[in-house]
């Protein structure tokens, strides 16, 4: 019966080896039984054991021989070849897919522990396990999947990836280079981050301590109880963030963002272009502004309840909505404050103050 144990052979005994043709016939006689087929693949590891350089055909959950079952393997490693693979894996403790070069479709369901590796090529990843340790798509437009009560590191790596994570607590969720689509639902989230790419980014989640939208035009839709580092990155991003307390900033750019919040920081500095705030009904935000960032600021009051703030660099913020918001409040440091407030519009704006901060 072929056994993890067994597997790695001792110092000068023969190894499996897809050249020699007895070894690869005795191999496939010992896998003959194998319940369910699904790929060729180069190597196949069991509780530590290794088979080299043959390419046998995998289950992923257990075997039979001569009417003995194998069951619950503790550490299982298969990697696929150059070449479309087609690899599922279901139970065991630790089990880790690579599908190497090539459109790869990896399928892992039931581990405590599931690691997956598309490598190159457009790769689909499915995940379903207590834990997601690490999950790479690699270069290609991958589709990941991932359904867990913990998701560590899930990198979509280069291309337009389509990355999706149900959990309880995501770690590290990087769409990679491309234009990423990456949703995200869970309890607890670190980080999610677009990196290079036009990417869509969705959070839904109790708690979030930083959503990246990185380089160029992100479109950020974040959904939380608490929201802490929102962070449009460069380029002209769209912003939508509703959440009983959340901390945003745009970044460089010309920036969107829409805000529900009941307590909100919008951080703005030299360099941030030209951005538009829309303020949901009710919505208490304070601007914090980078030091020196005040002296020469104006704000001017439009006709439609709408005001913008200019800045002496050139930059601007328009915030749309300040009338029907509970509270704006305008935060300075290190610089006197000048307030030219210009128009002859008569909107309100009394809920307005400013206040600087040494």
């Amino acid at each position: 019966m072929l056994t993890g144990e067994r597997l790695r052979p001792r110092e000068n005994e023969p190894r499996a080896d897809a050249g020699k043709t007895h070894e690869s016939r005795r191999l496939a006689g010992k896998m003959r039984a194998l319940r369910r087929l699904t790929a060729l693949v180069e190597r196949l590891r069991a509780d530590g054991g290794l088979l080299a350089g043959a390419r046998v055909a995998f289950v992923a959950e257990s075997w039979s021989a001569q009417g003995a079952t194998v069951n619950g393997v503790r550490f299982l490693d298969v990697a696929g070849g150059d070449g479309a693979d087609a690899i599922a894996a279901s139970g065991g403790d630790v089990v880790r897919l690579s599908g190497g070069s090539g459109e790869d479709i990896l399928s892992l369901a039931g581990m405590r522990e599931a690691r997956a590796d598309g490598g190159a090529g457009d790769d689909a990843i499915a995940i379903a396990a207590r834990i997601a340790l690490h999950v790479s798509g690699g270069e290609g437009m991958d589709v990941i999947a991932v359904a867990a009560d913990a998701a560590g590191d899930i990198d979509g790596g280069a291309g337009a990836d389509a990355i999706s994570v149900s959990a309880g607590y995501a770690q590290n969720i990087d769409g990679g280079a491309g234009d990423d689509a990456v949703t995200v639902v869970a309890r607890d989230v670190d980080l999610v981050s677009g990196g290079d790419g036009a990417d869509a980014i969705v959070v839904l989640a109790d708690d979030v301590w930083m959503v990246d939208g990185g380089a160029d035009a992100d479109a950020i839709t974040v959904v939380a109880r608490r929201a802490e580092n929102i962070r449009g990155g460069l380029g002209d991003d769209s912003l939508s963030v509703a959440a009983a307390y959340a901390t945003v900033s745009g970044g460089q750019g010309d920036d969107t963002i829409a805000l529900d919040v009941r307590r909100g920081i919008l951080s703005f500095a030299s360099g941030d272009g030209s951005d538009t705030i829309a303020l949901a009904s009710g919505a208490r935000l304070a601007i914090w502004l980078a030091d020196g960032m005040a002296e020469g600021m104006t704000v001017e009051r439009g006709a439609d309840g709408a005001a913008t703030l200019r800045f002496a660099g050139g930059e601007s913020m328009t915030i749309l909505g300040a009338a029907e918001a509970e509270f704006v409040s305008v935060v300075s440091t290190g610089a006197p404050v000048t307030v030219v407030v210009g128009g002859a519009q008569a909107a309100r704006i009394d809920a307005w103050t400013l206040d600087t901060r040494a």
